[in-house]
């Protein structure tokens, strides 16, 4: 995964005795705080001890109608608004939005109308608009096939951004 390939690469070449353990968030955090190990990794920022460059950065963006007046800038002018993700988006971006069981029934809900707007990773967003393809099978009809998308019809607009960092020890 992630840290594994993290770790290989800063202390590859070093001369170092690295011990990598799984476990759970909390312990990892409180022995982190405790002083018993020196770090942990995938936060934002808080008022802890943090690494200077985030470990991973992403970017989400909204897909709507291309003729629309919709000013994503403005949270106001957006209430009311269905707006329509994959699991887990919701926490990450500052919008009021319903969480769907997948990518694909997003993505459909969004084409039949039944939605304003579908938000998501932006590099998920870019390859659904060029391809007609998602990034999972429909969990609700099992289908994994294309879908007729006309990239002139929708615009996509960045909304957020999500950065992680390692949390260290103070010691």
């Amino acid at each position: 995964g992630l840290y594994h390939e993290l770790l290989r690469e800063i202390f590859g070449d070093a001369d170092l005795d690295v011990e990598v353990a799984y476990m759970p968030l909390n312990r990892a955090v409180s022995m982190v705080g405790s002083g018993e190990m020196d770090f942990t990794g995938g936060f934002t920022k808080d008022d802890r001890t943090f690494a200077t460059h985030a470990i991973y950065e992403t970017t989400y963006s909204v897909l709507y109608a291309a003729d629309s007046d919709l000013d994503w800038s403005d949270p106001a002018s957006l209430e009311g608004l269905r707006i329509v993700g994959p699991p887990t988006i919701a926490a990450e971006v500052d919008f009021q939005m319903t969480e769907l069981e997948s990518r694909s029934q997003a993505a459909r809900m969004l084409l039949a109308g039944r939605a304003d707007a579908y938000i998501d990773l932006h590099e998920l967003i870019e390859d659904f608009v060029e391809t007609g393809n998602v990034a999972d099978v429909d969990q609700v009809t099992g289908d994994s096939s294309a879908m007729d998308v006309n990239p002139s019809d929708w615009q996509i607009t960045q909304v957020d951004t999500s950065r992680l960092y390692i949390l260290f020890a103070d010691n």
